[in-house]
Order: C-alpha cells, then structure tokens, then sequence
C-alpha cells in the first residue's frame, strides 16, 4: 500500500485536479494541485519536473486541461 506521500499519490491527485479542470471545476481542482504540490516538493524537490508541472498547472488551470494525458 502507498503511503499519503508517495509521488504516486500526488501523480494521481495532479490528474483527478486536471480532469476537474477540463470540466470547469477551478475550485475542485485547486486544492488537489496544491496538495500534489505538496507531496512533490518533499518527496522529489522543488527543481523537480513533477513539481514544477503541477505549480504550473496551478498558476494556469485553463492550460492544465490542455495536458491531459
């Protein structure tokens, strides 16, 4: 089982936020990107891909919803 703060975690709360995105629900995906933020920042850094992917998402959500995988 994956501990609160394992990437995989923030990964997965990153995607559900940008899915909230592309439906129009800023305030539902806002707290997600920051909690992944969160995570990413203690686990990974804050230099990190990862990171600065879901701090972009979160000064942009309209574009985050361009990212979808």
């Amino acid at each position: 089982m994956l501990g609160s703060e394992h990437p995989d975690i923030a990964i997965s709360l990153d995607n559900l936020a940008r899915l909230f995105t592309a439906q129009g629900d800023f305030e539902a995906a806002r707290p997600l990107f920051e909690r992944a933020q969160t995570i990413f920042e203690k686990v990974l850094g804050t230099k990190h891909p990862d990171t600065e992917r879901v701090r972009d998402n979160l000064r942009s959500p309209s574009d985050a919803a361009s990212r979808l995988p």
